[in-house]
C-alpha cells in the first residue's frame, strides 16, 4: 500500500503521525507496533498509541479553530462589503433626495412666477403719470431707505404689535413723510432703495409660525404696497430711481444650500417693473455687481447699498472697498433693525431700522427698538440732512 511508504523529506514523527491518523480517522488496518517498526521510533506500542491519539486530537482542535477563523474572516469580509454597498446606496439616495428637492423648489419658484404674472394680468391698468411738475432744480436728491418690512409677519406682545394691516398703515405714513420732506427740500430726484427683507419668507421655523400670509400672498401684497408708494412719490418728485437689493428672508432655500441668485426678490422686482412700466418718470437701476449690491451716483457721491446679512456690521466699509475696489462715499444697510450711522475715513455708513420694531426674537433678547426708516437729503457736498422717520 502506498500510504505505508515513507514520503520524500518526511521525518520519523511526521511519518508516524500520518500513519497514526490514517489508522484512527481513516480505518487503516495496522497495529501500533507495526507503526513503531515502520517509523523506526524508539517508542513502545502503548506510548506510540497515547502520544499519537493526543496529537491527532490536538490537530483536530487546530483544524476546527482554523475553519472557524476562516469562516469568521469570510463573514467579516461579507459584512464589510455589505456595509460598503449600503453606504453607496445611502449616498445615491441622499443625492437623489437632494436633486428631487431642488427640482421641486425650482418648479415651485417657476410656478410662483406664473402665478405672479397671472395675478398681474388681473390687476387694474398699469399706473400712468401724466403730471409734469413745474420744478425749479435744486441740485439735491433724496435717498429713501426702505428695508425689513417683513410683510406677512405677525407680532403681538406687550412691547409691540405688527401685522399686514399695520404694515400697510406704516407704508402709507412713510410715503407721506417722504413726500413732505421731498417738497420741503425741493428735491430733483428721489432714489428709492429697497434694501431687502420685504417679506417675512418661509426659511425659519419661528418666522413661519409668526406668518399670517403664505409666500405668494406675501410677494404680491408687499409688491402692491411698494408700487403704490413709489407711484405716489413719483407724483410729487420730478424723477424717481428705484434700486433693489436681495434680503436673506427672500431666500429660496436654506442658508447652506442657497446660491446668491436663488432669491424671491427678483419676483418683487418683476412685479414693480411691470406695474410701473408706463410711469414716465420712474426708472429701475440695474445692479452692475450682483443682486445683493446696489450702486449709483447721487449728486456726485458714490452710493452703495446692501441688505447687510453677508457683511460684518462694523467692517462693511472696508469689505465693500476691498470688494469693489473703488472709493465709496455713502453705504446703506438694512438687516440689523436699528438706526445708526458711522464714519470711516470718508465713508458714511447708514443703517436702517425696520417696519416691525420689536419682534419675538428681539423681545427674547431683551432688545427694544422702534419701527423706523431713513431718508437722506444729498447734495454735491454729501449728506446734508438725515431724517429718521419713526413709523406709527
Amino acid at each position: 500500500m502506498d500510504i505505508l511508504n515513507r514520503r520524500e523529506g518526511e521525518t520519523d514523527y511526521e511519518y508516524c503521525f500520518r500513519l497514526s491518523y490514517a489508522k484512527v480517522r481513516e480505518g487503516l488496518d495496522i497495529d501500533w507496533q507495526e507503526i513503531v517498526n515502520l517509523c523506526n521510533i524508539n517508542w513502545s506500542a502503548d506510548h506510540c498509541r497515547k502520544t499519537m491519539i493526543g496529537a491527532i486530537r490536538h490537530q483536530d482542535y487546530i483544524d476546527s479553530k482554523t475553519k472557524e477563523q476562516l469562516e469568521s474572516e469570510q463573514y467579516e469580509k461579507l459584512i464589510q462589503k455589505e456595509l460598503e454597498l449600503k453606504k453607496e446606496k445611502v449616498k445615491v439616495q441622499d443625492l437623489k433626495t437632494q436633486v428631487n428637492k431642488q427640482i421641486r423648489e425650482l418648479a415651485r419658484k417657476e410656478n410662483l412666477g406664473e402665478i405672479l404674472e397671472e395675478k398681474l394680468d388681473k390687476l387694474p391698468n398699469q399706473m400712468i403719470n401724466m403730471n409734469y411738475i413745474n420744478h425749479m432744480p435744486s441740485k439735491k436728491q433724496g435717498i429713501a431707505m426702505i428695508s425689513d418690512v417683513h410683510y406677512g409677519m405677525v407680532v403681538d406682545n406687550f412691547l409691540n404689535k405688527y401685522n399686514p394691516d399695520i404694515a400697510k398703515e406704516r407704508m402709507n405714513y412713510l410715503t407721506d413723510k417722504i413726500i413732505e420732506y421731498s417738497k420741503l427740500n425741493n428735491l430733483d430726484v428721489m432714489n428709492v432703495c429697497l434694501l431687502g427683507d420685504m417679506i417675512s419668507g418661509e426659511q425659519y421655523l419661528s418666522v413661519r409660525l409668526e406668518n399670517r400670509e403664505n409666500l405668494i400672498n406675501q410677494i404680491i401684497n408687499v409688491s402692491e404696497l411698494l408700487s403704490e408708494a413709489i407711484y405716489k412719490i413719483s407724483l410729487n418728485v420730478p424723477f424717481v430711481a428705484v434700486s433693489i437689493a436681495d434680503g436673506n428672508h427672500e431666500r429660496v432655500y436654506n442658508k447652506k444650500e442657497n446660491l446668491n441668485k436663488d432669491n424671491y426678490t427678483e419676483l418683487i422686482r418683476k412685479f414693480l417693473e411691470l406695474k410701473l412700466k408706463d410711469v414716465s418718470n420712474i426708472t429701475f437701476t440695474e445692479n452692475v455687481y450682483d443682486n445683493n449690491i446696489i450702486s449709483f451716483e447721487c449728486c456726485g457721491n458714490t452710493v452703495v447699498g446692501l441688505h447687510g446679512d453677508k457683511c460684518k456690521k462694523d467692517k462693511v466699509s472696508y469689505e465693500m472697498y476691498n470688494m469693489l475696489n473703488k472709493k465709496i462715499d455713502i453705504i446703506l444697510m438694512g438687516h440689523f433693525h436699528q438706526i445708526s450711522q458711522d464714519i470711516c475715513y470718508e465713508t458714511i455708513v447708514y443703517r436702517n431700522g425696520s417696519f416691525i420694531g420689536t419682534d419675538e426674537y428681539a423681545r427674547n433678547l431683551n432688545l427694544n427698538t422702534y419701527p423706523t426708516q431713513k431718508l437722506l437729503i444729498v447734495s454735491e457736498l454729501g449728506v446734508e440732512c438725515c431724517y429718521d422717520i419713526r413709523l406709527r
